[in-house]
């Protein structure tokens, strides 16, 4: 038989009454602790946040710690735009050749 409890100012109560004989041994096993969702943790404070600016999430650094702004990344800014265009390949043309081979 099984019974459930839980432990109070260090002691083990049991959450129903259980008449077992004085001296019997038991075994007790802790059940994995269930733990709260970090949603749950902060529902309290979730979305009660006013006034703040639009870029907090982009800008934490200059908000917390005053380093100046990042500037706004664009694809054209990344360093890898533009790397194949003098290259031979035409991409467009090698893709239809490829989708030609597999619709064979």
């Amino acid at each position: 038989m099984t019974y459930r409890g839980h432990v109070e100012g260090g002691v083990i109560v049991l959450d129903k009454r259980a008449r077992l004989p004085e001296g019997t041994k038991v075994k007790i096993e802790p059940l994995a602790r269930q733990r709260k969702t970090l949603a749950k943790q902060s529902q309290g404070v979730i979305g009660k946040a006013s006034g703040l600016p639009e870029d907090l999430a982009e800008e934490h650094d200059h908000y917390l710690y005053g380093a100046p702004k990042r500037k706004k990344r664009t694809l054209l800014d990344s360093p890898g735009f533009g790397l194949w265009k003098d290259h031979p390949v035409n991409s467009i043309r090698r893709q239809s050749r490829l989708r030609a081979e597999w619709d064979r």
